[in-house]
C-alpha cells in the first residue's frame, strides 16, 4: 500500500519538499564530495549521474513499500537545497528507514536534525509503520548526534563490511509509541 507524502513540511528554518530539476547544481555539488560519500551508500557522482538520479526521483509523491525515495532538505527562507533525506518503507509496511546527507557548508545549522524529525513524521503517516530506523558507522559522530537530537534511541551495534572496509554499525530506532 502506498502512502501519499504531505509536502512541503517545515520545522524551524528547514523545509522538507520534493526534489526538483532546478536543484541540480547544488545536488550535484554536494553529491560529488568524497568526504560526504564516506559514510553514505552512494559513491561521489558526476554531474551527469546526478542529473540522471534527479530525473528518476524528481517530484516523488508517495512512499511505496520496498522502495527508497529522496526528499529535499531546503532552507526555509531561500528554498535553496542544502541536502537530502532518503526514506524507505519496508515491503510489509511495518517499519521505515531514513538516511540523510547535508552539504558541508550547511552543517551545524540544525537542518539535519529538523529534516530527520520531518522525515519521521512522513514515515509515520503510513499507519502500519511501527518504527523508523537509521543505521550509521560508529565513527560518524555527526550522524549519531543528529539521530540522538531527533529522539532516536540506539538499540544495537553490529560488525559489518561497508565499502570494502570493516566497521561497526550503530542501529537507531524511533518507535511510533515514543513520538
Amino acid at each position: 500500500m502506498s502512502s501519499p507524502l504531505e509536502l512541503p513540511q517545515c520545522l524551524g528554518s528547514t523545509r522538507l519538499r520534493s526534489l526538483r530539476l532546478s536543484d541540480l547544481p547544488r545536488f550535484a555539488s554536494y553529491r560529488a564530495d568524497p568526504v560526504l560519500a564516506e559514510y553514505q551508500s552512494w559513491e561521489p557522482m558526476s554531474n551527469e549521474a546526478a542529473q540522471a538520479f534527479l530525473n528518476e526521483i524528481v517530484d516523488a509523491t508517495h512512499l511505496m513499500p520496498g522502495q527508497w525515495i529522496q526528499l529535499a532538505i531546503a532552507d526555509l527562507d531561500s528554498d535553496a537545497l542544502v541536502g537530502d533525506v532518503g526514506l524507505y518503507v519496508s515491503e510489509d509496511d511495518t517499519f521505515s528507514e531514513i538516511g540523510f546527507t547535508l552539504a558541508r557548508t550547511e552543517q551545524g545549522k540544525g537542518h539535519a536534525t529538523r529534516a530527520a524529525e520531518l522525515a519521521v513524521l512522513q514515515a509515520l503517516r503510513t499507519e502500519t509503520v511501527l518504527e523508523v530506523r537509521a543505521v550509521t558507522d560508529q565513527l560518524n559522530q555527526a550522524a549519531i548526534a543528529v539521530l540522538t537530537r531527533a529522539k532516536f534511541v540506539q538499540t544495537s551495534t553490529r560488525e559489518a563490511v561497508f565499502k570494502g572496509k570493516p566497521c561497526v554499525e550503530v542501529l537507531f530506532v524511533r518507535r511510533r509509541v515514543d513520538t
